[in-house]
């Protein structure tokens, strides 16, 4: 325990959570709480914050708290700033600490569950440390994140003191990053490391966050608390808390620690998608080199933006400072024209082991602007080092609409695939029906998105006689896609038929839906995640190709999203 100093108007701790994370549990669960900051003096452009808080342990096993071995605890701090920029908000990390090694607890006390003081160099079942801010603040007890291994638990003993700079190893900040604009706030979050707790499996409630209040100078900013600890959540936790739009998914490697991604999309214009992506490495040991995600080939991202925060003093192995430089942004384009791939990425380990890795306790952003609205897809997080688990991961996030791979034709009458009832072929590369008695194939197309929250897909049919049009749906292709003979022209689509509705076509063109129709989504039924087939059946009434009076166009495949 460090000596509980107080200063003028410092107020040691904040109310407790205490019915946020249950005591109790099994073996060694530790958590943490917060006390009040120590507010530094900006010197040359840099901020700094220490923090008094409470180590807790909320299990039913003593806690290893050696300061002669590894076996102790360490605690990392990180300020973030929640904003809202154009209508959309951002959760962005803007300071960092290093590692604070705890000291033997000389004092054990139960401000949050029932204690049982142990002897020696642990900390008791339900019982509480107190760590000071000034002792929290001591170079001598704080060592490189680099020298911890988060998802073990395991540090380097003795570790590496801090030194040089005006606030060595402390939770640094950049002043002109405080504005204390309108909306504007700020977030605290404290994260316990400790072995028997990795070793007990109990890491998922290490995180604490707690608001502050904010005023700054330009120059110079300071820091109080408000409300409570928020014990057991992260920073994007937080985010979500003052944003509920936000949503949140968190990976487990199985082997090296767990990373959470966060994200919210907002509609800033008409035909603008602003997409926030945040990925917090909640204890991933080998970090994060790499984040990826699927685009339309059509609709390129713009204002592509990434946001990191600063590492400082001499943190990285060989006591050479971790690199800052951002990360670059590139879109690597399918041949296929599939969907192309938007990337943000450091370079690996073996090129520079001190590169900007998203490490442990920490959060980067990822941003841009689309015009397509979100649909559900996949984002991919990969590995900066070599990990003895999955070294990447895939997860279900919210990304562009692509409909460039949600809606394309087939089944053409161009004699490529199944030959046209009487050599009524149309002309190859049009991407038409079997040819008319106007000389040109029916052509229908899918315009609009395919999404039933932002639904506006119209079928449009062109190319056909001033006679009726029906419209038609169905679940599955015919012969293999390539269609069977029918009357004039291919049959193109099977399966549970609907009839969409019937129309006249005026100048050799129609559409459905048309004024007064329902959405072709209500009328189809179609459930989302589905893939549907569209064709038109007109009639053809002149003397033309077989006896039969009528044709049908090329087929449409569209998948339905959310």
């Amino acid at each position: 325990m460090e000596p509980a100093l107080t200063f003028a108007g410092l107020v040691l701790f904040s109310a407790a959570a205490t019915a946020q994370a249950p005591c109790g549990a099994p073996g060694v669960d530790l958590a943490v709480e917060f006390g009040s900051p120590l507010n530094r003096v900006a010197v040359a452009g840099v901020d700094a914050l220490a923090f008094a808080f409470q180590p807790v342990n909320l299990g039913s096993a003593p806690a290893s708290w050696s300061t002669t071995s590894a076996d102790h605890p360490v605690i990392g701090l990180g300020l973030a700033r929640f904003r809202v920029v154009n209508g959309a908000s951002r959760m962005e990390q803007i300071g960092m600490s290093w590692a604070r090694h705890v000291t033997i607890p000389a004092l054990q006390t139960g401000n949050f569950c029932s204690c049982a003081p142990s002897a020696g160099a642990t900390l008791g079942p339900g019982c509480n440390d107190t760590l000071s801010a000034p002792g929290n603040a001591l170079a001598a007890n704080l060592g490189p994140r680099h020298e911890v291994t988060p998802h073990a638990g395991t540090h380097l003993h003795p570790h590496t003191p801090a030194s040089g700079g005006s606030f060595p190893g402390q939770l640094q900040f950049a002043p002109s990053d405080v504005t204390n604009g309108a909306g504007e706030r700020y977030v605290v979050e404290a994260h316990v490391v400790a072995q028997d707790d990795a070793t007990n499996a109990a890491t998922s409630n290490n995180t604490t966050w707690l608001e502050l209040t904010a005023a700054a100078t330009g120059t110079d900013a300071t820091f109080a608390l408000v409300g409570a600890s928020h014990r057991g959540a992260t920073v994007l936790d937080a985010w979500k808390e003052l944003d509920p739009a936000v949503q949140i998914v968190e990976w487990d490697s199985q082997g090296d620690g767990r990373v959470q991604v966060a994200w919210c999309v907002t509609q800033t214009a008409p035909s603008t998608w602003h997409y926030e992506y945040a990925v917090y490495n909640r204890n991933y040991s080998p970090g994060i080199g790499r984040f990826l995600l699927t685009v339309p080939p059509s609709a390129p991202p713009s204002n592509v933006e990434f946001h990191d925060v600063a590492y400082h003093g001499a943190d990285g192995l060989g006591g050479v400072t971790q690199s800052g430089v951002d990360w670059s942004s590139s879109i690597v384009v399918d041949p296929l024209q599939d969907a192309d791939t938007l990337q943000w990425m450091t370079p690996h380990v073996s090129q520079d082991p001190n590169a900007n890795a998203l490490r442990w306790g920490t959060t980067y952003a990822f941003r841009f602007d689309c015009d397509r609205p979100p649909m559900p897809g996949f984002v991919l997080v990969e590995a900066f080092e070599p990990t003895t688990g999955a070294s990447s991961a895939t997860l279900i996030a919210e990304i562009p609409l692509n409909t460039d791979t949600l809606i394309w034709s087939y089944c053409y009458g161009d004699g490529q695939g199944l030959l046209c009832p009487c050599g009524n072929h149309s002309p190859h590369g049009h991407g038409e029906g079997c040819t008319n008695s106007l000389g040109t194939g029916g052509h229908l197309r899918a315009d609009g998105w395919s999404s039933l929250a932002l639904e506006t897909l119209t079928l449009r049919g062109t190319q056909m006689p001033n006679s009726t049009a029906l419209y038609l749906q169905g679940t599955v292709p015919t012969g293999m896609g390539l269609g069977t003979l029918l009357g004039d022209g291919l049959l193109c689509i099977g399966g549970s038929l609907v009839r969409l509705g019937t129309k006249t076509n005026v100048a050799g063109a129609s559409q459905f839906p048309d004024a007064g129709d329902p959405p072709l989504s209500v009328r189809g039924g179609v459930v989302p995640l589905t893939t549907y087939r569209y064709q038109i059946w007109y009639r053809n009434a002149a003397a033309f190709c077989t006896s039969a009076t009528f044709n049908l166009s090329n087929a449409v495949n569209v998948t339905w999203v959310p």
